[in-house]
């Protein structure tokens, strides 16, 4: 394992997700790249609201995640490299081309939700990363702590496992971790 990406809301939730990725990266000895997505919005009239230029928006997002970095740096049992990214773009596509980019092993994201049965279930951006990227994510529930990973568990659907299994990154997952595959198939008789 050599990159975990974690991408970053500001919210306890992404934090949390952080700091965990952080301790995956550390007990793996892979780094962790902490990506922030932002979306300049243009007024339509001068009645709106104030203006920020994308340069100042960016350096916003930038010092941000900087003393964000501080934070999941100092909560790690182990220091690791950390690297920031923040950039104009939508969080799907953003974090699709930093994934082509830097090749990681993972993506680690909180769940952040409205309520508690959104966040129960999943939050929005984490649904629409989980079905966009084609890289592994894992999500992390809110206040969940790392420990090693020894044990993956697989749900598929037997009727299609060949065409619907992805193979080889549920592989390098097992090999990586040093874990022990569960799959999971349920039957629902009439």
């Amino acid at each position: 394992m050599k990159n975990i990406i974690a991408p970053i809301d500001f919210s306890e939730t992404a934090e949390n997700a952080a700091i965990f990725a952080g301790n995956l990266a550390a007990f793996y000895g892979a780094d962790l790249w902490l990506y922030h997505t932002y979306e300049i919005t243009i007024p339509v009239s001068s009645f709106g609201y104030p203006f920020i230029s994308p340069s100042e928006m960016h350096y916003a997002a930038e010092h941000e995640l900087e003393e964000y970095k501080a934070r999941v740096q100092s909560a790690l049992r182990t220091p690791i490299n950390i690297y920031i990214r923040a950039e104009d773009s939508s969080l799907t596509n953003g974090l699709e081309s930093l994934c082509d980019e830097i090749k990681p092993d993972m993506v680690v994201m909180g769940i952040t939700g409205k309520n508690a049965l959104a966040r129960l279930v999943v939050g929005s951006n984490t649904i629409k990363i989980i079905q966009h990227l084609t890289y592994p994510v894992l999500v992390v529930p809110p206040k969940a702590e790392f420990i090693p990973i020894r044990k993956i568990g697989f749900a598929c659907d037997y009727e299609k496992v060949i065409v619907t299994t992805p193979i080889e990154p549920l592989k390098k997952l097992v090999h990586d971790f040093n874990a022990t595959l569960y799959v999971l198939n349920i039957v629902f008789s009439n």
